[in-house]
Order: structure tokens, then C-alpha cells, then sequence
């Protein structure tokens, strides 16, 4: 997955609470009534000009007592035995060597990418033929009994921007001037620096195994890019359209104190119009 340009609309729930996504209309973000209820002790206004944010410091709220599931007697349940298909699947699974490939990697229009590659013992820095925006909608990827996690930052130059930053870095630009070229159709890579280790070596065999997967599957691959292009362009004509409306955010918040933890803070966060 190539993690880059990503329109986001989300209100952000602080703490323990976790993320709720908010529409596009910007409602309310719904609180629960516990919260919503709470005495506030004390309470202080920010003042950001087209918005305000207030702080409510609030008694501790009384949730309601989870629901006790009664037993499953022995006579009630039910074993599931799986057929002989999902048993070689999952048999397949297990045997498979499980792979994290990821870094950064930034597009040059028309000339390739430079690849960063994490690993344990060091960055792995390699040069492609391939534009990697074409693998911004690849999550994993399968190949010869090893699955790999895809997932890339990236960043896009365009001719005139990789002038400039050829202009401030001289040396870093003549190094990208060697991007390798296809050759018969077939995709390129060139380490360009590595660490000495196991970690590094699978990292440089999972780029051949992600140039294989380009070379068998790219049109395919342009296909899902221009499909996601449309839908980003798409997003920003919508987003023009519609911009967002200031809200008003009520933080409440109040201590958690146990053995563990002494003392915490659980924080509450409501968009709310006034």
C-alpha cells in the first residue's frame, strides 16, 4: 500500500476513547449519555476566533454494567469440523513465511523511484524503474510461499520540484540521474546501498519479488491507479465544493485512578454546534 494523498474526515475521540469517524455535513459526534450527563467542576474556554474549545473537568460517570452471557452448556454446543479444502487452506497458511515490506519511496515523474526500505539492520536504498504510484492500492502480496505486508510513505516530485531540490543537493540528484530503464518490458531495481545481514537480504529479494508481481500484473495495476486517480480527483473537486464548517469542541475529561494506574486521565471529545 502506498500511504499518500489521503483525503481525511474524521473527528478525533481523545484517550481511551478512540477515533469516530464524523460525516460530511461535519454533525455532531455522539456522546454517551454517561458523559453527556455528567456534573461538570470546572469548566475553561478557548477562544480560536471562528471556533471555540472547552474544557470540562466532570465527575467521574457511572457506566452501565456489562451484560453476563450465560454458559454454553456442553450439551448445547456445537463442534464445527472443518472440510478437507479448509484444512489445506489453512495448512497453507501456516506454512507460509510471513515478510514487513516497507519504507518510503518517492516518485519521479517519468524517470522511476528512489526506494528506502526498513529492515532491523539498517535502510536498504534502492533505485526503480517503476513509477510506485501504480502499487498505491497493493496491501499484500503473495509470492512462492511468502506473504508480504506492503505498506510505503511516499512523495511525489515533479520535473521543476526535483529541479530545485537538485539545485540544493547536488550529489542526491546526480545519483537519481541512473535510474535503471526496462529492458524487453521487464522492471529494474539497483541497490544502491544495503547492510550486511539476513534482514537486509530478504528486503532486497522482496523487491524482486515485488518488480516480478509489477511485470505480470501492470495492467491490471494501471488500471486500479487510474481508477484511484478519479476517485482522488473526484474527492478534491468535492471537497472545493464543500468546505468545512468551524465547530465548536467540548473536551470533558476526569481521573481514572487504579492499581495500575494511579492516576490517568480519560478524555471525552464532543464536536458540538452552538
Amino acid at each position: 500500500m502506498i500511504f499518500y494523498r489521503i483525503p481525511i474526515h474524521v473527528a478525533l475521540l481523545v484517550g481511551a476513547v478512540g477515533f469516530t469517524a464524523a460525516g460530511r455535513a461535519g454533525e455532531a459526534v455522539p456522546v454517551p449519555e454517561a458523559i453527556r450527563n455528567a456534573r461538570v467542576i470546572d469548566s475553561q474556554v478557548v477562544d480560536l476566533g471562528d471556533r471555540t474549545i472547552t474544557y470540562n473537568r466532570i465527575e467521574a460517570p457511572v457506566l452501565k454494567p456489562q451484560v453476563k452471557l450465560a454458559p454454553v452448556s456442553a450439551d448445547e454446543a456445537v463442534e464445527y469440523v472443518p472440510t478437507a479444502a479448509e484444512l489445506a487452506e489453512m495448512g497453507r497458511w501456516e506454512s507460509m513465511r510471513y515478510e514487513y515490506l516497507g519504507g518510503s519511496a518517492t516518485f519521479f515523474s517519468g524517470m522511476g523511484s528512489e526506494l528506502r526500505i526498513w529492515t532491523p539492520e539498517g535502510e536498504v536504498v534502492a533505485l526503480s524503474s517503476i513509477d510506485f504510484d501504480f502499487f498505491r492500492n497493493l496491501w499484500d502480496l503473495e509470492r512462492d510461499g511468502v506473504y508480504y505486508s506492503v505498506f510505503f510513505c511516499a512523495l511525489e516530485y515533479s520535473p521543476e520540484e526535483f529541479a530545485e531540490a537538485k539545485a540544493v543537493d547536488p550529489a542526491w540528484g546526480a545519483q537519481l540521474e541512473v535510474f535503471p530503464k526496462e529492458e524487453g518490458g521487464i522492471s529494474r531495481f539497483v541497490v544502491v546501498s544495503a547492510p550486511k545481514g539476513e534482514a537486509a537480504e530478504n528486503a532486497i529479494r522482496a523487491m524482486e519479488d515485488l518488480h516480478a508481481h509489477f511485470d505480470e500484473n501492470r495492467n491490471q495495476l494501471r488500471a486500479a491507479y487510474e481508477e484511484s486517480e478519479k476517485a482522488r480527483l473526484a474527492q478534491e473537486e468535492w471537497d472545493k465544493a464543500h468546505p468545512p464548517v468551524p465547530q465548536n469542541t467540548i473536551v470533558n475529561f476526569f481521573p481514572i485512578r487504579s492499581s495500575r494506574c494511579p492516576a490517568k486521565t480519560s478524555v471525552q471529545t464532543e464536536a458540538a454546534d452552538r
